[in-house]
């Protein structure tokens, strides 16, 4: 590995997205993406106080999202006690995204009527 001196014009990360066809003739319409990514090495310099709050904060982060509801897990839950199939499924999980797109359109009401 080289050693870079720090005012190299190198960039920070590189992302290359290729598309590729496997087997053109057998499947042409058949296509794969490969993701090559680079970063040049960082350095960081954490204390005691940063790495305390980054934990606090993930916990506190990781606690509220576990806290909203989401509404397919209700939905998914009654098509298994009910033994349903994909159809059941479907239908189940259309009626929960019909039950959070009401409760977001009546709470963008209310905010227009204050």
């Amino acid at each position: 590995a080289a050693v870079l001196a720090p005012d190299s014009l190198l960039p920070a990360a590189a992302v290359v997205l290729e598309t590729v066809r496997p087997d053109p003739l057998a499947a042409p319409d058949t296509e794969e993406y490969r993701l090559a990514v680079a970063m040049l090495p960082v350095r960081l310099r954490l204390n005691q106080d940063l790495v305390a709050f980054l934990v606090g904060f993930s916990k506190s982060v990781s606690e509220a999202v576990a806290a909203v509801e989401n509404p397919l897990t209700s939905a998914i839950a009654a098509v298994a006690a009910a033994g349903g199939g994909h159809d059941a499924a479907a239908a189940a999980a259309a009626q929960a995204h019909s039950q959070s797109g009401a409760m977001q359109s009546g709470g963008q009401q209310q905010q227009g009527q204050s």
